[in-house]
């Protein structure tokens, strides 16, 4: 003879909560420590990146580095006309308050790397910006101009977080094919 299951209401209430959370697709609740998110949407002319300090406990971001040497696409910044992109190009663009940033930064047409220095990121604040980029990919499927999650997969993401106190913390993480990168510092505060 088989048993027979009886579902508790905890675990309904457990079924439910993740069945929400997958259809509305929230990112994983961190457990503790400092994090950050960051999200590419591919647009015209310009292509978008937000950057948002997911972390608890006054932790603030102080600089990020994004590094598109590893991304599957061969993916650079497009950022002049007439340069190492195709067509449509777009320089870096804050298109949050720039006064959060220390400097704008200098991209050069082709570069692979954006480093971005903040005054201060706090925990729940986003830093939008935009920038052009084009794949450098001989089958691209959709061609150079439109990057796809795919095409950034694998792109670095390095960050340098500040304590409460003041002390620094590195994290990283990578960019996945739905266009994301959570970076996290392994540290739980």
């Amino acid at each position: 003879m088989y048993a027979k299951a009886v579902p508790t209401l905890a675990g309904i209430v457990f079924v439910i909560a993740c069945a929400v959370a997958i259809a509305l697709r929230t990112p994983p609740a961190l457990a503790c420590g400092p994090a950050v998110e960051v999200a590419y949407t591919e647009a015209a002319p310009i292509d978008f990146f937000a950057i948002e300090n997911r972390s608890v406990n006054g932790w603030i971001l102080i600089a990020l580095t994004i590094d598109l040497d590893e991304s599957r696409g061969r993916l650079i910044f497009d950022t002049a006309p007439d340069g190492a992109g195709f067509n449509v190009w777009g320089p870096f663009q804050a298109l949050s308050d720039p006064a959060v940033l220390i400097t704008s930064p200098d991209v050069a047409d082709g570069d692979t790397m954006i480093t971005l220095g903040f005054q201060g990121l706090a925990g729940g604040q986003v830093f939008q910006f935009g920038i052009d980029m084009d794949d450098r990919l001989t089958d691209s499927i959709m061609g150079p101009t439109i990057i796809d999650g795919a095409e950034i997969e694998g792109a670095n993401v390095r960050a340098l977080l500040a304590t409460p106190e003041g002390d620094t913390v590195p994290g990283e993480g990578r960019f996945n094919r739905n266009g994301r990168a959570i970076l996290n510092t392994g540290l739980c505060v």
